[in-house]
This record gives C-alpha cells, structure tokens and sequence, in this order.
C-alpha cells in the first residue's frame, strides 16, 4: 500500500461514514489523522511509500497500527505549530539544506566564516 492507496481508502470510508467497517473506531480516528497529514506532507508520504507496505486494504493495515504510536506515522502531531523565536543578529539568509554525508548543510556567505550562526528549520 502507498499513501496515496491509503489516503484514498481513509476518504471513501468517510463518505461513507465507515458503514459496513470492521475497524475499531479509534483506529478509525488514527487512519484519518494519518491520510490528512500525509496528504499535507511531502516527507512522510516519501517515507510511507519508500517502506513498500504490502497490505491492500485499511484492515489489512490495522495491525500495523496497533502496534505503534501515531508519531511513527507523522512527524508532527495535529495541532502543533511551529516555534515562534526572536533572534538578535546582523543578517538573515534563506537557504535550502542539502544532505551531506550523514547530515545536512545549508551554505552561508564565505563573510560568515568564523562567525557564530543559528540555525532555524522552518518547514
């Protein structure tokens, strides 16, 4: 199954008001939290579809989700929003991280070297 299998299951079952369902209604709640973020979110729709889940269908998926919190599905919680942070500097830049061996780098002028920088992800 690939998120986009499992966005449209989770949206024809709430047409239907999950009539003739099988899954328990907290798993219910679960697979519509999951399908509106995934639909949202780039990241995890990459990271759902790159583990090539072989279920077909929502029930044959449930176990997967009985056995594991919703934060392994989503990266962020409904209802989190990102930090507010006031920073006193002298420059503001935007850049896009790039991966890098094992982590990211995000170019800043040569000027900057030597000099302390934050670091703010914003999306």
């Amino acid at each position: 199954m690939d998120s986009q299998t499992l966005i449209s299951q989770v949206r024809e079952m709430q047409a239907c008001d999950w009539k003739n369902s099988d899954l328990w209604s907290e798993t219910q709640d679960e697979l519509v939290q999951i399908a509106a973020h995934l639909e949202q979110c780039p990241a995890c729709r990459e990271a759902f579809d790159a583990q090539e889940y072989p279920e077909a269908t929502l029930i044959e998926f449930e176990p997967r989700l009985a056995n594991s919190p919703i934060s392994d599905w989503i990266c962020d919680l409904p209802g989190i929003s990102p930090d507010t942070y006031q920073i006193q500097g002298y420059e503001v830049i935007e850049k896009l991280a790039t991966t890098y061996g094992t982590g990211a780098h995000a170019p800043v002028p040569k000027g900057w070297g030597g000099h302390r920088v934050k670091i703010v992800r914003i999306d």
